[in-house]
C-alpha cells in the first residue's frame, strides 16, 4: 500500500483529477463520495492500483467558456488519499477520501485515460501537513464568538448539531467541520478552501453566515 505523504517533497507532482461541484475537502478531514460514472469508476481502479492519491477539485467557477483544459477546473483543489472503499457492484463505488493538502493546478499531462491528469504544485500549502490539533491560529480565533454565530446559523439552515460535542472540539477542527457542513454554493465553498489560514477561514465563514441570515431578515421584513 502506498504511503501517506507528510511533506510537499513526498507528494506527487501529478494527479488524476476527480471533479465534484460544491465539494469541500480540507486537510485532515474526511469526505464520503458515491462514484458511479464509468470514467470515475476507472479512476478509482487507477488510484487503487497506484498510490491511492487523487486531486479533488471543483469544475470551473467561470461563466465564460475557454478552449484551455486548465480552465475547466477551479485553480486550487485538495490532494486526497483514498482511505476506504466499498464496491457496491461493478458500476458503483462508495469511497472515503482524507484530505492531505491543497494544491494548485499547473498544466495538463497527456494520458490515454478517460479522466484528466495534471501537474500540480503544493509547496505554497506546506502548512497543511501540520497536525490539525496543533495550530498557532487557535489562540487568535475567538471560539465563543465563532459559536455565537454558528448556533443561530445552524438553526437557520436546519442543521442538527451536538453542541455538547462541539464545545469539546478544538477550534481548528471546528472551523473545518463547519465549513464542510455548511450549505453554501460552489463559489463560497471555494473561498473557504482557498483561505490562507484557519483564522481567515473562520472569518469568511462567519461573514457568509451573517450575510445569509441578514438577507433572510430583510426579506421577511419586506413581506
Amino acid at each position: 500500500m502506498a504511503k501517506h505523504p507528510y511533506s510537499p517533497e513526498q507528494s506527487p507532482q501529478s494527479l488524476a483529477l476527480l471533479p465534484l461541484e460544491g465539494a469541500l475537502l480540507l486537510p485532515h478531514t474526511h469526505l464520503p463520495i458515491n462514484i458511479f460514472e464509468p470514467r470515475y469508476i476507472e479512476l478509482v481502479d487507477y488510484i487503487l492500483a497506484t498510490n491511492r492519491l487523487v486531486g479533488l477539485i471543483q469544475p470551473s467557477l467561470k461563466t465564460t467558456k475557454s478552449q484551455k483544459n486548465i480552465d475547466l477546473f477551479a485553480p486550487i483543489g485538495t490532494i486526497a488519499r483514498l482511505v476506504h472503499f466499498e464496491e457496491i457492484d461493478q458500476e458503483q463505488y462508495l469511497i472515503v477520501l482524507k484530505g492531505i493538502t491543497r494544491f494548485r493546478l499547473l498544466k495538463q499531462k497527456r494520458s490515454n485515460k478517460p479522466f484528466y491528469k495534471f501537474e500540480v504544485d503544493n509547496f505554497e500549502f506546506s502548512l497543511d501537513y501540520l497536525n490539525s490539533n496543533i495550530s498557532t491560529d487557535d489562540n487568535i480565533i475567538d471560539k465563543e464568538h465563532f459559536l455565537s454565530v454558528m448556533r443561530p446559523f445552524a438553526e437557520f439552515v436546519d442543521l442538527d448539531i451536538d453542541w455538547e460535542l462541539v464545545e469539546k472540539t478544538n477550534i481548528h477542527e471546528l472551523v473545518n467541520f463547519a465549513s464542510m457542513l455548511a450549505p453554501l454554493d460552489k463559489i463560497e465553498k471555494q473561498a473557504l478552501l482557498e483561505a490562507k489560514t484557519i483564522a481567515d477561514r473562520a472569518e469568511i465563514l462567519i461573514a457568509l453566515a451573517e450575510l445569509k441570515m441578514s438577507r433572510a431578515d430583510v426579506g421577511n421584513n419586506l413581506q
